[in-house]
């Protein structure tokens, strides 16, 4: 027994996900520590094309950050891995506030 087209068509209208970038939305959440934010899920559904690129320059800054960050041992600093550490953070607050900007517009 097959369905009539009209029927089909709402199936699969229906059958298509809700939340479309919910992977990309999980992995910052997680980056973040955070559980929710409805801010991102809000501008992911309406502008994903917007926010998606930000998003994942974020994500890559957050990514090359991390680990500079907790191999620093700070009885041995030297001149090398202080650049090191502050060109990385300041990728990440370029990154961020270019995130915070898509999603919380200035009116």
């Amino acid at each position: 027994m097959e369905f009539p087209p009209e029927i089909v068509t709402i199936i699969r209208a229906f059958y298509q996900p809700c939340f479309k970038y919910f992977r990309e939305y999980k992995r910052l959440l997680r980056i973040n520590y955070l559980s929710e934010w409805a801010a991102l899920r809000e501008m992911l559904c309406k502008s994903p094309e917007e926010v998606l690129p930000v998003m994942l320059s974020f994500e890559k800054a957050m990514r090359e950050f991390d680990p500079v960050r907790f191999r620093i041992r700070w009885d041995t600093w030297s001149r090398e891995d202080e650049d090191v550490y502050y060109e990385k953070r300041d990728q990440l607050i370029e990154a961020k506030k270019g995130l915070y900007g898509v999603i919380y517009p200035s009116p």
